[in-house]
């Protein structure tokens, strides 16, 4: 499947687990998912560099939303 979006995607699992990467975050870093995983972290938490990623991952599960945030 081709990527549509210049965009990075990352999509988690409800404890923030790293489930998915896209073609754009792959190009954009050099990273596979699994060198990402290895190297830097598994969830959310560890490899976020914005100080409010718990609130904000805190609001997506409490109402229930999508979330999008630059980093």
């Amino acid at each position: 499947m081709q990527s549509k979006t210049d965009n990075v995607v990352l999509i988690l699992d409800p404890d923030g687990k790293l489930e998915y990467i896209n073609e754009s975050f792959v190009k954009l870093n050099k990273l596979s998912i699994e060198d990402l995983k290895k190297n830097y972290g598994e969830t959310i938490y560890e490899l976020s560099n914005n100080p409010n990623i718990r609130e904000i991952i805190h609001d997506a599960i409490t109402n229930k939303h999508s979330v999008n945030y630059e980093s």
